[in-house]
């Protein structure tokens, strides 16, 4: 397919090209492996969550974020690879191209990751999260209609019973807007091409390995967002808040600002790299379920710490549907694996 590339053997992370069959990875890889990957990306993707949401509500720049995630991500990685870790293939110009190609869905899924914590202006979070629940559906009819993907009926009925579930554990206000629905519905499409332009270039021709393709993303994505912020004047929001911190507080505080910061860029780098490796290990769909798991598992919590559960009939039936879609697509997917591989 005009994608050459030359891996050195002792590359621990090189996945072999595929020349004689068609089997998908998460078909091949273990289940303890997809355990160990998917525990990883949901405990950083709550560390995440909580640490960003922090940043976010007190310092305005969605774009400016990402280029300082990106720049970190490139240097902690750019380490890496002088001390001997990572070791870069070969690729030829298309490579490169689809490298930079999808550099932009990093950006951009990165950058709406910050801005759905301030969708309230345009629409209430609960719809936000309605929307972006239907990820897993949504994917499944993608693969179906790009890649002729066939998923048996238990696989159907798992989905909806996790969709459903969650849906009812929100269970709040739905008002919205014209454009709360617009930013709600792409930020869900965007995650769901993201997420499976990322398992094709883990698993498909080019077969890069996660610490690579991050490597690879990062300075393009460093690059768009910086420009995209300049756009957007956000260096000018930024400076007028960060400013008089440090005219009027210490250089510890400066300091513990820009601490933060690179705090910020060193767990974007722990959860793209444990998103990235369970992608590969698990699956594109596999992927979004957990991110219902994770959204569903979110709202329980804050429920139980904020407001000492106040567990309704609602709350109760969406959990329950949960975990038995939850455990219905785990046997599915088991089942599915030793029977059928190459579907």
């Amino acid at each position: 397919m005009g994608l050459s590339r030359d891996r050195s053997d002792k590359d621990l992370e090189a996945n072999p090209r595929h020349e004689t069959n068609h089997v998908e990875r998460e078909y091949e890889t273990s289940v303890t492996v997809k355990c160990r990957w998917l525990g990883l990306y949901a405990l950083s993707g709550l560390l995440s969550i909580f640490y960003h949401r922090r940043i976010v509500e007190s310092l305005h720049g969605p774009w400016t974020f990402t280029g300082i995630h990106a720049l970190v991500i490139f240097c902690v990685t750019t380490l890496l690879q002088e001390g001997g870790y990572l070791r870069l293939s070969r690729l030829s110009l298309w490579g490169h191209v689809a490298v930079g190609m999808y550099s932009m869905l990093f950006s951009a899924s990165s950058a709406m990751s910050f801005l759905s914590v301030r969708v309230l202006p345009f629409t209430t979070r609960a719809f936000y999260q309605t929307i972006c629940s239907t990820a897993p559906l949504v994917m499944v009819l993608a693969y179906r209609v790009r890649y002729s993907r066939k998923y048996s009926i238990a696989t159907w009925l798992s989905l909806l019973a996790l969709i459903m579930g969650t849906i009812l554990v929100i269970n709040k206000e739905y008002q919205t807007s014209g454009l709360g629905i617009f930013i709600s519905l792409f930020n869900m499409g965007l995650g769901v091409v993201t997420m499976i332009a990322t398992n094709r270039l883990l698993t498909g021709p080019l077969a890069l390995a996660p610490l690579e393709l991050i490597h690879r993303v990062s300075p393009y994505a460093a690059v768009q967002s910086v420009l995209l912020a300049v756009v957007n004047k956000e260096p000018r929001v930024l400076i007028d808040v960060l400013w008089p911190r440090a005219v009027d507080q210490s250089p510890h505080a400066v300091m513990a600002t820009c601490g933060l910061l690179l705090g910020s860029g060193l767990i974007a780098l722990l959860f793209h790299l444990s998103s990235f490796h369970a992608n590969r290990a698990t699956g594109a769909l596999t992927l979004a379920v957990c991110g219902n798991i994770r959204q569903t598992l979110g709202l329980v919590a804050a429920n139980f710490v904020f407001r000492g559960f106040p567990l309704g009939v609602s709350n109760a039936t969406g959990t329950l549907l949960v975990a038995m879609g939850v455990a219905l697509y785990t046997k599915t997917e088991l089942l599915s694996r030793k029977a059928s591989p190459s579907t």
